[in-house]
């Protein structure tokens, strides 16, 4: 959440998106687990847009 607040205090900022190493893992990075200019307040989306997919990593 720091990182988020610090993001949203820089100018321009629309071109940062953030996500939490957990949901990367869980979800995968095509799903909505990314918040764009540290804007918490919003829910997540996908980098995809509309393609957003989920895509859990794993290590086996």
């Amino acid at each position: 959440m720091g990182l988020c607040k610090k993001i949203a205090d820089a100018h321009p900022k629309q071109f940062i998106w953030t996500s939490d190493q957990d949901l990367l893992f869980e979800k995968g990075a095509g799903d909505s687990i990314w918040v764009s200019g540290g804007a918490l307040d919003q829910p997540p989306r996908s980098i995809l847009g509309s393609m957003a997919c989920s895509t859990p990593l794993s290590f086996s």
